[in-house]
């Protein structure tokens, strides 16, 4: 089935958003102005997500807050995404034994 790009940014991305706690429709707005961005700006948005998405990983996940315990840092530590070097890289055997220690204790929990 194919959505009109109207259908898809009115209807379909609000929907998918509620159903999941996204924020892709809010991204999609974004982008035009993205677009005009210097190399800079981009790189604070993305320092600025990364740092976000490391906080919420020690937060909410086993696995991250286990493997920053035993490098000792803190989510303050992380000043951008130069700093991924920090943590160890996840091969396909580490997910699967790791699987539920990756998971964040917010996923998939509605709203009530």
């Amino acid at each position: 089935m194919v959505y009109s790009h109207r259908t898809l940014k009115h209807v379909i991305m609000p929907l998918a958003d509620k159903a999941m706690g996204t924020s892709l429709t809010k991204y999609w707005k974004e982008i035009p102005k993205m677009n005009t961005w210097s190399s800079d700006e981009i790189v604070k948005w993305q320092d600025d997500k990364f740092c976000r998405l490391v906080k919420e990983a020690y937060e909410y996940t086993v696995y991250y807050r286990r493997v920053m315990d035993e490098i000792g840092i803190v989510p303050s530590d992380i000043k951008g995404t130069r700093d991924i070097k920090l943590f160890p890289v996840l091969k396909k055997p580490m997910v699967r034994e790791q699987y539920d220690n990756l998971i964040s204790k917010r996923a998939f929990k509605k709203e009530a």
